[in-house]
């Protein structure tokens, strides 16, 4: 796991957009949202968490995935961090729970917030991650659309 942890960080707030894409069909409560949000940057900041113990400040670049994504022009998909992108990490997802686990209580429509707030989690953590440039790119992208 340690290898794709970074990938996992990526691509697990998805999990969390699609699990509230799925319940807004079913028409539950407004609360379930705020609760699916609460899990998925609980779970996020565990998972920093874990990552920040086990990080070596010594050696550089870490936990490095280099995979083709489009030959023809050279791109690729390629995370790794160091030690000046953990804190950043850690700090994005200590500060996504916080902001969740304060609207908790919230009353109102809330499920733009949570879903933004989501959004948001997976735009910061893949610009502190994301090495490839055209990644990088297309994830400040959805950053701008996130403002929307």
């Amino acid at each position: 796991m340690e290898s794709n942890i970074l990938t996992i960080l990526i691509f697990l707030p998805l999990v969390g957009i699609s699990a509230m894409i799925i319940a807004y069909f079913f028409k539950p409560h407004d609360i379930i949202y705020k609760y699916i949000a609460l899990a998925t940057t609980f779970i996020q900041l565990a998972l920093t968490g874990w990552l920040y113990s086990i990080f070596i400040p010594e050696d550089g670049l870490q936990y490095i995935v280099r995979l083709p994504w489009i030959d023809n022009f050279n791109i690729q998909y390629f995370v790794g961090i160091d030690g000046l992108s953990i804190p950043l990490v850690l700090l994005t997802s200590l500060l996504m729970f916080i902001s969740q686990l304060n609207g908790i209580n919230t009353t109102g429509n809330s499920k733009p917030l949570d879903l933004c707030t989501v959004i948001i989690l997976i735009a910061l953590t893949s610009s502190e991650i994301l090495i490839d440039s055209l990644s990088l790119a297309l994830f400040h992208f959805s950053r701008k659309i996130s403002k929307w």
